[in-house]
């Protein structure tokens, strides 16, 4: 699907200008009159991006921009303003009222669209996030932003580290850190990554604009934003920068307050992605875990154990322990003190295991009161030892669990039973698909729980069974 750009002009002309220029570059593009008729599109579209000009009858440009960024709805998109008033009064009122971009008519086209491509990639994880949205993500994403408030770091990469760089830029004070070149491409093992990276004029001129595609390959370094100060010597088109994955540009002379503010911008929607990040991540992590325990689900353990079988197939030879566990006559806990009471007692049990185990092995409520435990590079003899020490400290304590006001609390004995098989050799030939040997050690881990539960509970029992 093709982005949907929003062009703002009270002059017919320049729309239908802007529009062909858009157009031919395969954009959908939508045009508004005014800036009333602006914000109605907005808030009724929500395109990817605006095209606006400043100086419109009634609303004009900076004023517009002002009231998107009031609306949670249309806050982060990207708008880029243009004037034939190239003053610098009218650049930092633009820079102020939120806009990403300022720019003099007549337009520099390729440079028009580097910058507008930039804007997109760096909106791009906004607008996934706006098609998939829970509200346990929306609340995730807020407490992400509350936790990412912090002064950033704004690293000077510089030749090397004592190199002195221009006079204006160090004057300016846009960093906190320096760095040299080598530094930034290779870290530390143990080193801060900083929040962005501006890089000095010698820099580019020295080793030229690739430096910035160097700076966006390296992994450690790619989600951070780059500002590249450009020397006013270097004749290279400020949107080649661009299109290599800066975020923005400077030239020299600086203008230390509107560098400021471009700066700021920067940071700005670098620790929104930081926070988008952070709550995409939180909410991958919540759906492979059982909300009550805080275990892998059952879903994530299946999966979990299909990928370590086939990752087996080429590695040496080991050993895979299986248990399922299961609470005894865990029904007349439910039916007798109430679910709250149940899921106070599950909460522990899981806790008591985990205690227990390695950081290697695999724990999982795999539905009610029936637990999965997967025990990597374990023979048999040492797996049925795990398991009844498992065994032991589940029922070794009583459970004191908090019941409903005027109830008072209660103490009670919890047993498992558990079933145990073990897969010799994880190796698997080509022909022998992992999801099936999966079922199958699950099938003997079950007969042998079922035989545990039959010979009369809190007992483990281990299926001698070949599993292949």
């Amino acid at each position: 699907m093709s982005n949907t750009i929003l062009v703002v002009d009270d002059l017919s002309l320049s729309r239908m200008i802007l529009r062909a220029r858009l157009q031919a570059f395969c954009y959908d593009v939508r045009m508004a009159r005014s800036g009333a008729e602006a914000l109605e599109i907005a808030q009724a579209e929500l395109p990817d991006l605006v095209v606006m000009d400043c100086e419109m009858p009634g609303l004009d440009g900076p004023t517009i921009c002002q009231e998107f960024r009031r609306d949670p709805r249309t806050a982060h998109i990207p708008i880029i303003l243009f004037s034939a008033d190239t003053s610098r009064a009218r650049r930092l009122h633009a820079l102020n009222a939120g806009a990403d971009e300022f720019l003099p008519k007549p337009l520099d086209e390729p440079y028009l669209m580097s910058r507008l491509r930039g804007l997109l990639r760096r909106s791009a994880l906004e607008l996934d996030f706006r098609h998939q949205a829970t509200p346990a993500l929306r609340a995730g994403l807020e407490r992400a932003i509350t936790e990412n408030e912090r002064f950033p770091d704004v690293a000077l990469v510089q030749i090397s580290a004592g190199k002195r760089s221009d006079p204006t830029l160090l004057r300016a004070g846009l960093h906190n850190v320096a760095l040299g070149l080598s530094e930034a491409l290779a870290p530390a093992q143990d080193a801060q990554i900083p929040d962005m990276f501006l890089l000095a004029p010698e820099v580019i001129s020295h080793h030229g604009l690739s430096i910035i595609s160097e700076l966006r390959a390296r992994s450690l370094t790619s989600d951070v934003p780059i500002i590249a100060c450009l020397p006013e010597t270097l004749d290279i088109p400020s949107g080649m920068a661009l299109d290599l994955g800066a975020e923005a540009v400077l030239r020299l002379p600086l203008d230390a307050e509107i560098a400021r503010l471009i700066l700021e911008n920067a940071m700005l929607h670098k620790r929104r992605a930081d926070s988008l990040r952070a709550a995409l991540q939180s909410e991958l992590h919540l759906a492979s875990r059982d909300p009550l325990t805080g275990l892998f689900n059952r879903r994530y353990a299946l999966s979990s154990l299909v990928e370590s079988l086939n990752q087996a197939r080429t590695e040496p030879a080991s050993a895979l322990a299986l248990l399922m566990i299961d609470l005894d006559d865990f029904k007349s806990v439910n039916d007798r003190f109430g679910h709250s009471v149940g899921d106070q007692i599950l909460v522990e049990v899981a806790q008591r295991m985990r205690a227990e185990l390695r950081a290697s092995d695999l724990l999982a409520r795999y539905g009610g009161e029936e637990f999965l435990l997967a025990l990597p590079g374990i023979d048999a003899q040492d797996a049925q030892a795990v398991a009844e020490r498992l065994r032991r400290n589940i029922e070794a304590k009583p459970y004191y669990v908090v019941r409903a006001a005027g109830q008072g609390n209660v103490a009670l004995r919890v047993t498992a039973s558990v079933g145990l098989t073990v897969l010799a050799d994880t190796r698997l030939s080509a022909a022998t698909p992992a999801a099936g040997s999966v079922q199958r050690l699950i099938d003997h881990a079950d007969q042998a729980l079922h035989m545990a539960k039959t010979c009369g509970r809190n007992r483990v029992v281990q299926d001698y069974n070949a599993v292949a």
